[in-house]
């Protein structure tokens, strides 16, 4: 990875080649454990012959990986994608033998805990449902449901028909309930969940609460369906739902008012308030996929060697589809995945970019900038393939909801925290919130209504348009960079400001002495004893 020079100061650290080499090293073998629980996933119960394709493509891949890389990344590239897919598999045989598998079409008695937040549809509530044996959480539709009857967290004894679900997942089946017995939960979190909405109904809107306990724990339940409808159009129900972005801001938090303590310090305090975030928001699959990402940033904390980014998402993906195998064939985990690589990959080139057209830009809009329209070009082809259409406003949507986001984070767990002794005084900290709720609600309703919001591309042409132009991207940046670096000529002795300097940090070159002068005879000699 190079270093780039904006103005301000660097965006990346420089890295030695074998440094290079160590962050990507988990690339493939990462690639091969998504695709392996993928395939699974996808073929399984396609019989003999497709199980021994499914091992002949493992096969294949890991020979190509040997041959390209090295015994090192084909070993790694086999075991995990060994484990990947063995793991997936076992889970898969697991939902085959379920009662809900077996008596599909048939009336039969569940119990499950509600997981995430239930949404009304037009006819029925909508909800997943954590049932014992199955490895994943449920579909159900349960016609005749409010949302004041049924909470996260509770439990329900059901009369359950299943039917085959038409998305492939780990979960193949979704169900329709009918005499349904709500039992509350014992979950010790509730409660501070539900004192935060009834602090959050004192002061705000039924709009502006609904979008605040989407963004502060991740509850979706006060949220209208034209109003989720609108942050889809435009590109922001990341912003109704727990994600990285969250559990970055609550760390970086953490770690910003802990600065002057040991790293080992920090990492303690980041991993309690992490825990404690979880907790509280929930275990959705969302909260356990940032849950995770952070995880491996407070381990990085601890560690003696800096990790890089990248390596710590390939890392994460190794750890998540092992864990949960279902996350391969999941969008959000695609969506997760993608953005984060295209922030790492494409925010560097697109900063330079940004400031060769507009030089004199400050540095917390450029970052904002281009983080944004990496994202966005990353994320593309996935949104265009799972809503079927394109966003056209998402990019200027989020530049312009985007400085309001952490306020409402920070404000939002401060008020959790506040909740547990008196709901008044959290209702004051929310009352703070208003200004940025409001101009996330304004910026979403205006952009959302447009009739140009959104539009149909087909995916696999959005898709093949955007890699090019990254490409192109990508190519025009590595070769301006070779043609600056090799026009440059320093003067023995003269100032230098090279590009990977700090605009008017200057260096001096070191003379060049020929090889018969004193000076260059003791560093042969030294360098020959080395």
């Amino acid at each position: 990875m190079t270093r780039y020079a904006v103005a301000g100061g660097d965006f990346y650290q420089p890295l030695e080649p074998t440094r290079a080499v160590e962050e990507h090293r988990l690339l493939w073998p990462a690639i091969v454990a998504w695709a392996s629980a993928g395939a699974v996933i996808w073929f399984y119960g396609g019989g003999l012959a497709v199980h021994a394709g499914l091992a002949a493509g493992l096969i294949a891949a890991v020979a190509v990986l040997w041959w390209a890389y090295g015994a090192g990344q084909s070993g790694l590239s086999a075991g995990v994608g060994s484990a990947a897919g063995a793991v997936a598999w076992l889970r898969c045989r697991q939902m085959a033998n379920h009662p809900l598998s077996v008596e599909l079409g048939r009336r039969i008695d569940v119990v499950g805990r509600v997981e995430g937040s239930p949404r009304m549809l037009e006819h029925s509530m909508m909800l997943q449902l954590g049932i014992d044996g199955v490895p994943g959480t449920v579909p159900c539709f349960a016609p005749g449901l409010s949302l004041d009857e049924v909470h996260r967290g509770d439990f329900l004894t059901a009369a359950a028909v299943a039917q085959p679900s038409t998305r492939p997942g780990l979960v193949s089946v979704t169900c329709r309930l009918s005499e349904i017995q709500v039992v509350q939960a014992s979950d010790p979190w509730a409660w501070i969940r539900g004192r935060l909405a009834q602090a959050a109904g004192r002061v705000l809107s039924s709009e502006h609460a609904g979008l605040f306990g989407g963004m502060a724990i991740g509850d979706t339940s006060g949220q209208s369906a034209q109003q989720r409808q609108v942050f889809i159009d435009t590109g922001l129900s990341h912003l109704s739902a727990v994600s990285g972005a969250n559990v970055a801001i609550v760390l970086g938090t953490v770690v910003a008012l802990l600065g002057t303590q040991a790293p080992k310090v920090r990492a303690v305090a980041a991993a309690i308030s992490l825990a404690v975030f979880i907790a509280v928001v929930g275990t959705e699959a969302s909260v356990i996929r940032a849950g995770i990402v952070g995880s491996v940033a407070v381990v990085t904390m601890v560690s003696d060697r800096r990790t890089q980014p990248a390596h710590t998402l390939f890392l994460a993906v190794i750890a998540m589809v092992i864990l949960d195998p279902g996350m391969a064939l999941n969008y959000g985990f695609a969506l997760s995945v993608v953005a984060t690589g295209g922030i790492i990959l494409l925010t560097p080139v697109l900063l330079r970019s940004i400031f060769r057209i507009l030089p004199r830009i400050p540095m917390p809009w450029a970052q904002l900038l281009a983080v944004t329209l990496a994202a966005d070009l990353s994320t593309m082809p996935i949104i265009a393939l799972m809503a079927g259409r394109t966003s056209l406003v998402s990019l200027i949507a989020n530049l312009l909801a985007g400085p309001a986001v952490p306020p409402v984070t920070i404000l939002g767990l401060i008020a959790t925290l506040t909740a547990c002794v008196n709901t008044t005084a959290a209702s004051l900290i929310i009352e703070l919130t208003r200004p940025f709720l409001w101009w996330i609600n304004t910026v979403a309703d205006i952009l959302g209504k447009q009739p140009w919001a959104t539009t149909h591309i087909p995916a696999q042409w959005l898709g093949l348009g955007l890699a090019w132009m990254l490409y192109a991207l990508l190519w025009h940046d590595r070769s301006r960079e070779r043609t600056s670096d090799s026009g440059r000529r320093t003067l023995p002795g003269r100032t230098s400001t090279r590009g990977h300097h700090h605009p008017g940090q200057t260096t001096t070159t070191p003379r060049h002495r020929p090889a018969h002068h004193p000076a260059a005879r003791r560093r042969s000699n030294v360098e020959r004893n080395v």
